[in-house]
């Protein structure tokens, strides 16, 4: 009979669970491959569904000069959100280093010594975002425009302060056809 009451008492005995850590408290936002914080390629960016999604930040509409919405900790603005004419999520932008990116070093507002893991910059306006090709994830950064995939260039962004931290619905780079071809190359006889 005692034999019976250790197996009880043993099979009781563990430790505490430990909670997950959310991405949805303050300085808790998390950027990974698959969204932005509670952010995915699913969610429906209306105002009263974004402030669900961030109970414990505050949501703001601005038009900029389309209709984006701005996320802020207090006084401290954390990203934006940039959607699409429905209403889906475009792409989301961290602007805090108090938002940090999964598996890499990259926050906004910090020394960017990353460069090895990117492949290719483009120029949004006259600023250069750059990604490694085919993932979700890019950093932008406030200097003139770098276009190109050459390492030597790419380089030339470590040290560099990061402006923004950007999670995209759709992956970086060139989009591919289904033999893998370019389709924003004018050759590809399937581009469009």
């Amino acid at each position: 009979m005692w034999r019976a009451w250790i197996v009880v008492l043993a099979g009781c005995w563990s430790s505490p669970p430990i909670a997950p850590t959310s991405t949805n408290q303050p300085g808790g936002l998390v950027i990974t491959q698959h969204g932005w914080g509670p952010i995915t390629a699913a969610t429906v960016a209306t105002l009263a569904n974004l402030r669900a999604l961030f109970p414990v930040y505050r949501v703001v509409p601005v038009n900029d000069p389309q209709l984006e919405y701005d996320i802020y900790d207090g006084k401290q603005k954390l990203g934006f959100v940039v959607i699409n004419d429905d209403a889906s999520v475009f792409n989301v932008h961290a602007t805090s280093n108090r938002v940090r990116v999964e598996d890499r070093p990259w926050r906004a507002g910090e020394s960017f010594q990353d460069s090895k893991a990117l492949s290719r910059c483009e120029c949004w306006g006259s600023n250069p975002t750059c990604y490694k090709t085919g993932e979700h994830i890019a950093v932008n950064f406030d200097r003139s425009c770098l276009e190109g995939d050459d390492p030597r260039e790419l380089r030339a962004l470590d040290g560099l302060v990061v402006q923004r931290v950007i999670w995209s619905v759709e992956p970086f780079g060139p989009a591919a056809d289904t033999n893998g071809n370019d389709t924003n190359d004018p050759s590809d006889p399937d581009a469009p």
